[in-house]
């Protein structure tokens, strides 16, 4: 997407420069940095964004610094640029958290829609991270035996089952069938297994933080 945020990691100035003016020419902002540390001893993750880190022989520090870029969380995905553009290397680098290498030099449409790719993918993950948090919100108004109810139905089980392991009637299952759609705002059981899948309702480590 135009306008997103690319950081340029490069210890020479020069190619610094080339990369920025190439990257404002298609509507992207750039924050240049001149190592990578000093890219990590700031707050550059605070928004989505693309970082391009030109290693010409990637070495085992810089692959360390590659991962520590890449554990500051989900907000950014790196791109390696690099001269050594062999197979172990690119691997090395895909290991340690890289969304693409892209051997240089390298064509300017290439770059640029290696770039376009990776923040692709980036907003579709977080887009997805929100759906399934706020789907998580709509699990937590529901009770634990809400919760017990709605795990039974998306596992396909049918009242009687359900009501047969929970120990209460066939019922007791509908009201509390009922009641989920209502606190869910769902007119559907489609709905409500839309909602249910998205939040990871079948891992139970899901089932006990909305509880």
């Amino acid at each position: 997407m135009k306008h997103d945020l690319v950081h340029v990691v490069d210890d020479d100035e020069a190619v610094r420069n080339t990369l920025s003016l190439l990257l404002h020419a298609n509507g992207y902002r750039v924050r240049p940095w001149s190592s990578g540390e000093a890219m990590l001893a700031n707050d550059f993750d605070s928004e989505p964004a693309c970082v391009l880190i030109d290693l010409r022989a990637p070495t085992a520090a810089d692959l360390d610094l590659l991962e520590a870029i890449n554990r500051r969380g989900t907000m950014v995905a790196t791109i390696i640029l690099s001269e050594q553009a062999d197979v172990r290397t690119a691997v090395a680098a895909l290991q340690r958290g890289a969304a693409n290498f892209i051997a240089m030099p390298a064509e300017s449409e290439l770059l640029l829609n290696g770039i376009r790719d990776v923040l692709g993918s980036l907003h579709n993950r977080q887009a997805a991270d929100a759906r399934r948090r706020d789907a998580i919100a709509q699990l937590g108004k529901l009770s634990p035996r809400e919760l017990e109810v709605l795990y039974g139905v998306a596992s396909g089980k049918q009242n009687k089952v359900i009501a047969l392991e929970l120990g209460i009637s066939p019922r007791t299952v509908e009201v509390y069938r009922a009641n989920i759609m209502e606190k869910m705002n769902c007119r559907t059981l489609a709905g409500i297994l839309r909602i249910a899948f998205i939040a990871g309702l079948l891992e139970d480590n899901v089932i006990a933080g909305a509880a």
